[in-house]
Order: structure tokens, then C-alpha cells, then sequence
């Protein structure tokens, strides 16, 4: 599944794993909705498979990863990283 949004801040494709209310996760894609799965491993796997291939298409592609708490727990990103920001 290929997604053609960019963020306007870093020009990337961003797809987001973020733990639902209901126990389940989902990757969510700006603009196009989210696609929910039964576990975290699943839910990760599909995103970074997909960041993967659109960088092989020459897309700057990240994945951001959620924890059930709801704190960040990690960023891949998959081509230039991000420029770094003071603070």
C-alpha cells in the first residue's frame, strides 16, 4: 500500500502506530484513514514494510511509534534523517 501524502514540515511520508482505546493498534496514514491490527508486532511490521518500499521508490519515508501509555517510543526513518532541532 502506497501512501502519497507528505508531511508539509519535512516533506516525508509518515506513517503512524498508535494504540487504540480498544486494545487493538493502528497505522494511520494522514488523509487516509487508519488500518487497525490485532497486535503492535503486526501493526509496526506493516508500516515499516511499506516505509521501506516507498523509499526503494525514492521516497523520504518515517515511521513513529507509539507505546500503550501513549508516550513516543521510537522514530525510523528511512532515507535523509531529520534535520535536528534546538531545544
Amino acid at each position: 500500500m502506497k501512501s502519497k501524502v507528505k508531511s508539509k514540515a519535512t516533506k516525508r511520508l509518515c506513517w503512524y502506530v498508535l494504540h487504540a482505546p480498544n486494545k487493538s493498534w493502528l497505522v494511520c496514514l494522514p488523509s487516509r484513514g487508519a488500518i487497525p491490527f490485532i497486535n503492535k508486532a503486526r501493526a509496526l511490521r506493516f508500516a515499516i514494510t511499506n516505509a521501506k518500499t516507498a523509499h526503494a521508490e525514492g521516497a523520504l519515508t518515517q515511521v513513529l511509534t507509539q507505546k500503550a501509555n501513549g508516550r513516543w517510543q521510537e522514530e525510523r526513518t528511512y532515507g535523509k534523517d531529520p534535520k535536528k532541532s534546538k531545544g
